[in-house]
């Protein structure tokens, strides 16, 4: 081939987008993963979500999380992200304090479990007393839910029992599975996202009342048409063979719409996030 032809084929090639690459000016969307377990593990669950929405939008798709709940939330206040899946009562702060708008839900109700080592002679919560009781952060409902639990069992934090800050659900799980701890707090649905040998390991030995499951929510950074696209995107994913098989796979149920209100129950715990917030962040 002479260089005239080769320098013409050259050109073209740079001039038409290759499939599954992205024109540079196409704006990514960044979606926002609430840290309730290891960044390897949350990229690696919402992957197929990631590939469906990104899909239907026609744009590329960030999957982004923080090292903890505190710095999450910072940044979900901040604006850092435009669709984000939050615990309840970080979805309704988001609402009431950022402007985000609520789209959906997971339809599986939320609960926090105390677990133990299947070795564990405890049966219940008072056992844990003069025990190390691992939580996965002082910003997640579920700790909350936990340490109101030990309360009602009549166990007093730093007097009954030693707190231990996880930072997350899997890492408080596991602290229980290396011996760091005889019990730990970790919500219903990130239990269900252990992998099988780590579940093997651990025991149920309490279980809080049942709160909204993690919700779905969009920046209002964004047009009416885009939030739009997004929610259809998640309803359609949810559809899907791959949706289905994620619903299953981690105990999700389902997703449902959102409704604006419905989650003023919450207000009370953003009132404690707010207050933990305006505590400086440990370096």
């Amino acid at each position: 081939m002479s260089r005239q032809p080769l320098r013409a084929l050259l050109l073209l090639l740079l001039c038409v987008p290759w499939s599954g690459v992205f024109a540079a000016e196409v704006k990514h969307l960044t979606f926002g993963l609430f840290p309730n377990l290891s960044p390897r593990t949350l990229v690696s669950i919402y992957q197929p979500m990631r590939n469906f929405i990104e899909a239907e939008l026609g744009r590329p798709v960030e999957l982004v999380t923080a090292s903890n709940f505190n710095i999450f939330t910072r940044r979900m206040l901040a604006k850092e992200y435009d669709l984000v899946v939050a615990a309840p009562h970080l979805a309704r702060l988001a609402q009431t304090d950022a402007g985000y708008e609520l789209l959906d839900h997971y339809e599986q109700p939320l609960q926090a479990c105390v677990v133990v080592s299947v070795k564990s002679s405890a049966k219940n919560l008072k056992d844990l007393s003069g025990k190390r009781v691992a939580v996965p952060d002082k910003v997640a409902i579920v700790t909350w839910l936990g340490l109101a639990m030990l309360t009602q069992a009549g166990l007093r934090v730093d007097q009954d029992y030693r707190m231990l800050e996880a930072k997350s659900h899997n890492n408080a799980a596991l602290n229980v599975v290396n011996g760091q701890a005889e019990a730990a707090v970790i919500g219903s649905v990130p239990l269900s996202q252990l992998t099988k040998e780590v579940r093997d390991q651990l025991r149920v030995i309490g279980r809080s009342a049942p709160i909204p499951s993690q919700y779905f929510a969009v920046s209002d950074r964004l047009s009416s048409q885009e939030r739009k696209q997004i929610e259809q995107a998640l309803f359609k994913f949810a559809n899907t063979a791959d949706g289905r098989k994620f619903l299953s796979q981690f105990a999700m149920l389902g997703i449902s719409k959102a409704k604006p209100n419905e989650l003023v129950e919450m207000d009370v715990y953003a009132k404690q996030v707010r207050q933990l917030l305006s505590e400086p962040v440990a370096p």
